[in-house]
């Protein structure tokens, strides 16, 4: 089992997505995908969810007891931030 999970919030075709990161391991793909609505993304070679408020207690959940450490690289916040259009003219 990968000894790290790393998560960071970022935008996928203009949503708001969890995206998970760790070294192959079979196992570890094993549990992420038991996620409810969880995709791998082509583009950005990470599995991701849609954000929701219980989407990283469903992660934490899912690799209970496993040994796995959870890192989270950003927060949400920081994304909504860019997500939202700049209107000039405020």
């Amino acid at each position: 089992m990968v000894k790290q999970l790393f998560i960071e919030h970022g935008l996928h075709n203009n949503r708001i997505k969890v995206f998970m990161k760790f070294d192959y391991d079979a196992k570890a793909i094993e549990l992420v995908k038991t996620l409810p609505g969880v995709k791998w993304s082509q583009t950005e070679k990470k599995w991701h969810i849609g954000y929701h408020p219980d989407a990283m207690n469903n992660i934490r959940n899912t690799f209970k007891n496993t040994g796995v450490y959870i890192q989270t690289l950003n927060d949400v916040n920081d994304v909504v931030k860019l997500a939202i259009p700049k209107n000039n003219n405020l």
